[in-house]
């Protein structure tokens, strides 16, 4: 029952050519099996990712865009995901707490792709810009 529920909003994200948000805690495999089956239109973020980079590339091959927060540094795949299409996210509410954590996390995730803080800033935005058009 929780899986046609599932089917039927990502069919109605589909159907309204609508992005939309996964938070996905270790059905990671049947997600991706709706995500083929419905084939979205548009892109859509894979929230709090900490699992391998073989299973984010799946996603992004669906059209999805990981989102790393800082506790994404610590997985296994933390390096491979930076070479796949990543957001950055604090997974806190919005608040200057929140603000301080993601600047940290932009400084931190820049140094460990060896880029420019302002580099990094525009590839997130380059990939942000196509859930506005």
């Amino acid at each position: 029952e929780g899986d046609e529920l599932f089917l039927s909003q990502l069919k109605l994200a589909k159907d309204l050519a609508r992005p939309f948000t996964l938070h996905v805690v270790h059905r990671h495999s049947e997600v991706i099996r709706a995500l083929k089956k419905i084939k979205p239109v548009c892109p859509f973020i894979v929230h709090g990712y900490t699992s391998s980079a073989q299973l984010a590339a799946e996603y992004a091959r669906l059209g999805g865009f990981i989102s790393l927060s800082p506790l994404s540094a610590r997985t296994r795949d933390y390096e491979k995901l930076l070479a796949l299409p990543f957001l950055l996210e604090s997974d806190m509410p919005l608040s200057a707490e929140s603000l301080a954590v993601l600047d940290s996390w932009y400084e931190e995730a820049a140094s460990d792709m060896k880029t420019e803080r302002e580099r990094l800033e525009e590839m997130i935005n380059e990939r942000k810009a196509v859930f506005t058009t």
